[in-house]
């Protein structure tokens, strides 16, 4: 707990550090300095003139006296102290006075975000889901928001239980926030019950629905036969693969270079590129540019490139299987590697826990087979190497 005398920053032209302190009166009055030693001697001054005085020299009125004799009991009995109650009620009061709005917060959080450096996935997920909480309370304080109205907001989404907690998760940053600069002092999401997920299996391709795939776009969508092969059969998430370029894809040393500023991880890793991979990187590669099909060579809007994947995925006649791509090729390759949890967590950049909760669907290790067999122009070599490519 804070004590009534506190030493702040604060952002002004001239002063920066402000202490916050009791006059005789029992109002709450703000010294302004420049210089932090002075403003920490100031505050030690008036600490120890509140423990030697107290409230000597206050004059108690009536009222609170009248409000002392009231809530006395209801205060013994819940093991409250005078003092820290009144502390309590002050700096809560400080604190709501000092918050910024919703919306002055959301702005913050995503100008400090951008300048760490945050990927453009992460910062468009800002955009949207604490955005969309800002669109709605925008104007008021970030301390005024209770449980119950974060609780009603997510449940007026009208979304999964995942979708919820991936909100509430994109909610906290603005909370923290608050919390990292004196304006609340708890994050009022850690009091709202989160919905319970449901394991479910993921959904996966067969291996002869992934042959009509890479046949049909072949055939009508060429330009996209180099992301869906790199998303089969080396597992890359849609971010990754959307910022990869060719010159990141090394054929003679089979591998594919993932740097950190491209992946959500954060984190440089380097992606075998096994025999079905290197088939499809050879006969459909380029030399140099990006991977991921854009309507022009300077835009940086993803939105026609994905559409002509989903267009080539439906043209194969196939059931659509939410990201059916990268689960298909981590359902696989865990079967046709044994079960080697750590080896496909490393391949696909995610943890083992996740691949465990994921991929635990059963996979009989012929379709796996089969499944890497896949090649250009329907060969189907007899023996799928299964080691990995040097990295």
């Amino acid at each position: 707990m804070r004590k009534a005398v506190s030493l702040r920053p604060f952002k002004g032209e001239r002063h920066k550090w402000v202490v916050v302190y009791p006059d005789g009166s029992g109002a709450r009055k703000r010294k302004f300095f420049t210089d932090r030693t002075r403003a920490r001697f100031f505050e030690a001054q008036q600490r120890q003139a509140l423990e030697s005085h107290g409230v000597e020299g206050g004059k108690v009125t009536p009222a609170e006296r009248a409000a002392l004799g009231t809530w006395r009991g209801r205060m013994a009995e819940a093991g409250l102290v005078l003092k820290d109650v009144l502390q309590n009620a002050v700096e809560a009061a400080e604190r709501a006075a000092a918050s910024q709005t919703v919306g002055a917060t959301f702005g913050a959080v995503l100008q400090e975000k951008e300048r760490s450096g945050s990927s453009e996935r992460h910062l468009r997920s800002i955009r949207g889901m604490t955005g969309r909480f800002s669109a709605d309370f925008g104007q008021r304080s970030l301390s005024s928001i209770t449980p119950q109205e974060l609780a009603d907001w997510l449940h007026r989404l009208n979304v999964g239980p995942e979708s919820q907690r991936t909100y509430a998760r994109y909610l906290s940053l603005l909370f923290g926030y608050g919390i990292r600069h004196g304006w609340i002092d708890r994050n009022p999401l850690a009091s709202i019950a989160r919905p319970r997920v449901s394991e479910t299996e993921v959904g996966i391709y067969t291996p002869a629905e992934v042959g009509r795939i890479l046949a049909k776009a072949e055939e009508s969508f060429p330009e996209t036969v180099a992301v869906l092969a790199i998303s089969l059969f080396a597992g890359l998430r849609p971010s990754d693969v959307e910022a990869l370029r060719w010159e990141d894809i090394d054929l003679v040393r089979s591998v594919i270079r993932v740097s950190q500023r491209k992946g959500r991880s954060a984190r440089n890793r380097f992606v075998s590129i096994i025999a079905p991979l290197g088939e499809w990187l050879a006969r459909h590669g380029q030399a140099s540019g990006r991977v991921f099909p854009f309507a022009k060579a300077d835009s940086e809007n993803v939105s026609w490139g994905r559409l002509r994947i989903r267009k080539a995925i439906g043209a194969a006649e196939v059931r659509p299987v939410s990201d059916g791509l990268r689960h298909s090729f981590g359902s696989y390759r865990l079967a046709v590697l044994g079960g080697n949890r750590h080896e496909v967590a490393h391949e696909m950049g995610n943890s083992e826990a996740v691949i465990l909760k994921h991929y635990r669907r059963p996979v009989l290790r012929s379709d796996a087979v089969s499944y890497f067999s896949i090649m250009p122009g329907g060969a189907a070599p007899n023996v799928v190497p299964i080691s990995s490519a040097a990295r």
